[in-house]
């Protein structure tokens, strides 16, 4: 029939949903000899009804509309639907119901089997175009938000690595000034409190550094073979630092265990868990870092008898950006990245990561790395 191939040409070359539409719309109604009305969204992020409309026979009224409100396309069919004067056909694409075309019911149970034929090639021709248009759609919106991803890491980047030069500053001075007064001195205190909430904001930019290399997509990770006891005896080193005075428990294997790791990556996840056991116990109980050689991977294991896990909690804890709306006045400031970025290292090494209570009071969190060296997604 020529006027479906006029009809589909002229939509293949149509520029918006608006002009698909009037097309197909004037198209269907010359084919058929019927009035035509069309809803339909135009724009996908917002969803409001709007129509097209072809009156074959002027004297013929089309059906009147509730025009003076916005409402969505589901809301103006379900109107459709109870005047039941109408035959209708919806258009979906990807799932979304997108366009619905109305034909006067005493005009639709009188078309010609050969009419009926073009209006389901038309209909069939209107859905490919529409399609057309909302991969375009996709595809330039999923553009635009890798575009602000990548400049979200690269501002992040920017902003950890220019910190950590002044960070290393005030820390270095502050204890200085701790080593020329005498702890009884308040400028000592004063000068703890600022070596204090340095490294908190040095540890925050390790983490996001480590977030935004993890998901650069042209980073693969740095894995080489290493001896836990030698990743281990840097996460020691760490944490005296970071907790002078507080008793670790450190056990692993009388043997040498080698195992494939980006060693950096992986210190920060232990110290990550460290932080998160000193931030919710006191000096009197008790913080271990256990490493059990398994058959085929590597547990590593941290556990503390401090205040647990919140039962409404545990299903979201490594959730980016989740923190515990019940922490104490007096619990340190956190952004929940530590436990968010641990789960992250893990999974990119091929590994699992879990966190429960423990019977008779605190908290145990265990992650699996495997023995061989294999790339994962």
């Amino acid at each position: 029939n020529r006027k479906l191939y006029v009809m589909s040409n002229r939509i293949s070359g149509a520029a918006s949903v608006e002009e698909i539409i009037d097309i197909a719309v004037q198209s269907m109604g010359q084919l058929t000899e019927t009035n035509i009305l069309c809803a339909y969204i135009s724009d996908i992020s917002q969803p409001i009804c709007h129509t097209a409309q072809y009156i074959f026979n002027s004297k013929v009224r089309v059906i009147d509309l509730p025009f003076e409100k916005e409402m969505s396309l589901k809301q103006l069919d379900d109107y459709m639907v109870e005047l039941g004067n109408v035959r209708s056909w919806k258009i979906f694409t990807d799932e979304i119901f997108f366009a619905v075309i109305y034909i006067p019911h005493e005009q639709a149970i009188i078309l010609e089997e050969g009419k009926h034929r073009a209006l389901m090639v038309a209909l069939e021709n209107l859905s490919l175009a529409i399609d057309r248009v909302y991969a375009v759609y996709k595809h330039g919106k999923l553009q635009q938000e890798n575009e602000r991803e990548r400049y979200r890491s690269s501002l992040l980047r920017a902003i950890s690595h220019d910190l950590r030069t002044p960070l290393t500053g005030i820390m270095g001075t502050s204890e200085m000034i701790m080593g020329m007064t005498r702890p009884d001195d308040m400028r000592y205190e004063l000068a703890a409190e600022i070596i204090e909430d340095a490294e908190w904001l040095h540890s925050l930019m390790e983490n996001i550094l480590n977030l935004t290399r993890l998901e650069d997509s042209r980073h693969y990770l740095k894995k080489q073979p290493e001896a836990i006891e030698e990743i281990i005896a840097v996460v020691v080193e760490r944490f005296e630092k970071r907790a002078k005075g507080r008793e670790l428990i450190v056990n692993i294997p009388t043997e040498l265990v080698i195992v494939p790791v980006d060693a950096k990556l992986i210190v920060q996840v232990l110290i990550n868990l460290l932080d998160n056991a000193l931030k919710h116990t006191d000096s009197t109980q008790e913080i271990s870092l256990t490493v059990d050689k398994q058959e085929n991977g590597v547990r590593f294991t941290v556990a503390d008898r401090g205040t647990g896990i919140n039962a409404e909690d545990l299903p979201y804890i490594f959730q980016m950006y989740y923190t515990s709306g019940k922490q104490s006045a007096d619990a340190k400031k956190g952004m929940g990245l530590g436990l968010a970025i641990c789960k992250s290292v893990v999974k990119a090494h091929g590994g699992n990561i879990s966190a429960a209570n423990r019977e008779g009071g605190g908290a145990e969190f265990s992650f699996v790395l495997p023995m061989e060296d294999t790339n994962y997604d």
